[in-house]
């Protein structure tokens, strides 16, 4: 039976593709999304991808998604988590990448792929929270010990 993958952000401009590429390859793939009944959820759905609601700011659907799985790709969203100030959104998606990969750890999942950035106040001196965060989480899943591959897409074609 072929190796399940779990995709965070299965619909967005990072899972997407990875899902698609993944079913071309021969993986099952379990696609995460906040909204199962979206068109593009439905595409995957089409496609041959197991699409499951969850949410990295809601632990139990974590737990959930990654049950099972072999490997996880997962992206965290500064940008999403961006109110009032840098520094509420910097600690949220701190505390959800390092959510993440706690249950990776717990549930034993062989290889994890995150979407990291350089550390960009460490080698520079200069803040750039949206960069540093995921740089905080990398360097997490390096600490606990969860086999992984970092990706790091500074940019967007589409930006």
């Amino acid at each position: 039976m072929a190796q399940l993958i779990t995709v965070f952000g299965a619909t967005g401009a990072q899972g997407g593709p990875i899902v698609h590429s993944l079913l071309e390859s021969g993986f099952r793939v379990r696609g995460v999304t906040r909204n199962p009944g979206s068109k593009k959820a439905r595409a995957l759905i089409a496609a041959g991808a197991e699409v499951v609601k969850g949410d990295l700011g809601n632990i139990l659907s974590v737990e959930a998604a990654v049950k099972g799985a072999y490997g996880v790709f997962y992206v965290t969203n500064y940008w999403e988590l961006f109110g009032r100030d840098q520094k509420t959104a910097y600690d949220k998606e701190i505390e959800q990448g390092k959510a993440v990969a706690d249950v990776c750890k717990r549930e034993r999942v062989k290889h994890v792929i995150y979407s990291a950035l350089d550390a960009v106040k460490e080698k520079t001196g200069i803040l750039c929270p949206h960069y540093d965060s995921k740089a905080v989480v990398d360097k997490y899943l390096d600490e606990i010990g969860v086999p992984k591959t970092s990706v790091c897409y500074p940019f967007y074609f589409e930006n």
